[in-house]
């Protein structure tokens, strides 16, 4: 086997959708989280913060553009 194709295995999910794992990685670490390094331990933190964070800045900037809306309504109205 290629170096390349020891680094990137390609594994096919229930649905049929193929996504790339880092084989070293999986076989290193498994299932234990405490394994892993300061980069994958950051990487699995982000990711469901970043769930949470996207979503609720989408509607803090959709309740500032409402609010700029209605300020200019009712600046252009006390005229």
């Amino acid at each position: 086997m290629s170096k390349s194709v020891k680094t990137l295995a390609i594994a096919r999910t229930v649905a049929g959708t193929a996504t790339i794992k880092h084989a070293g990685t999986k076989e290193k670490c498994g299932i234990d989280p405490s394994a892993f390094g300061l980069w994958h331990w950051a990487v699995v933190t982000a990711g469901p913060w970043a769930e949470l964070i996207l979503p609720l800045t989408i509607l803090i900037g959709l309740f500032t553009c409402l609010s700029a809306l209605g300020m200019i309504g009712l600046l252009s109205c006390s005229h």
